[in-house]
């Protein structure tokens, strides 16, 4: 960022990592947005009438709108005041968690369907308190039980939303 003489401002994206991967954001929210209509299937009808009245596609796209108006908020915040170093402090060791903590979230995506989610939710919650450090016997049973299952309790009957169903329920 620089100023001008007549008191403006010119933003620039030159160097700004966190302006870059804001745009990527940006992208990738809208591709979710486009591809939403081919990704979901169609609620179920009984008798030419759907069991539910919300649309299977109304989350996703919130959150795809979520992610592109914050990304949006985030990329003009990052212009104006841009990081001298955006990686400053970071060690390789935060790189190797967070690639552990994204295997986790791959392993809960495949065991959504044959699992169903609350046991894939506990056995995730699980394995990603014990992982970051968590040794605290009743923090790990509240965690690892108490949010699936009100995760799970919101969106089935609350909110009416279908969630796989596994082995349990």
């Amino acid at each position: 960022m620089t100023n001008g003489g007549d008191g403006s401002q010119k933003y620039s994206l030159r160097g700004n990592v966190e302006a870059y991967a804001l745009i990527g954001m940006m992208v990738l929210a809208l591709a979710f947005y486009l591809l939403i209509p081919y990704q979901i299937e169609k609620p179920k009808l009984l008798f030419g009438r759907a069991f539910m009245d919300m649309k299977p596609t109304l989350f996703p796209t919130l959150a795809a709108i979520g992610m592109f108006v914050l990304s949006g908020i985030a990329l003009v915040q990052s212009l104006r005041n841009p990081l001298d170093k955006p990686f400053k402090g970071l060690d390789r060791t935060i790189g190797i968690q967070l690639s552990v903590i994204i295997v986790m979230l791959y392993g809960f995506a495949l065991t959504f369907d044959p699992l169903g989610y609350w046991i894939s939710g506990i056995l995730v919650s699980l394995a990603l308190s014990l992982y970051l450090g968590n040794r605290n016997i009743v923090t790990l049973l509240i965690l690892s039980l108490g949010v699936p299952s009100f995760i799970y309790f919101v969106f089935t009957k609350l909110l009416l939303v279908s969630l796989p169903e596994g082995v349990i329920f």
